[in-house]
């Protein structure tokens, strides 16, 4: 299948933390005890996910963001660079990631259609948007 992906990099300690910045974080729910109204409360604070809020994105679908940490059991270059079709897409990224050991993948369907104007966040460096085969 091809799909298109826009490539985001950074820098974070492991994977934990680049996860908590890329991937939606729920609070724990609360026990059996809980009122009606303390579990509306936890269901409107939850999830939190500091990317999207960072993107402006209200309707980011989380089952098609990948984040990759130098941490994981694979090369995450050799990773990406099976997924990019363009030949010299690789290099253009890892020119635009510097020295970041993380890479963050959003595929197409997270958008649902839309086609947003995507940039850098205080986190994350926008390294541009690439054919990709999934």
């Amino acid at each position: 299948m091809n799909t298109m992906v826009h490539v985001f990099s950074g820098n974070f300690a492991n994977r934990n933390d680049a996860t908590a910045y890329s991937e939606e974080q729920w609070s724990p729910e609360p026990g059996d005890d809980a009122s009606e109204d303390e579990y509306a409360a936890w269901e409107d604070s939850n999830p939190t996910w500091a990317m999207r809020d960072d993107l402006g994105l209200d309707d980011l679908d989380h089952d098609f963001i990948e984040t990759l940490h130098a941490d994981d059991d694979h090369d995450v270059w050799e990773y990406l660079g099976g997924l990019l079709r363009a030949p010299d897409a690789l290099k253009q990224v890892r020119e635009r990631a510097g020295s970041a050991n993380t890479l963050v993948l959003i595929f197409d369907q997270a958008f649902d259609g839309a086609a947003p104007d995507l940039d850098s966040t205080p986190q994350l460096t926008f390294c541009g948007t690439w054919p990709a085969r999934l």
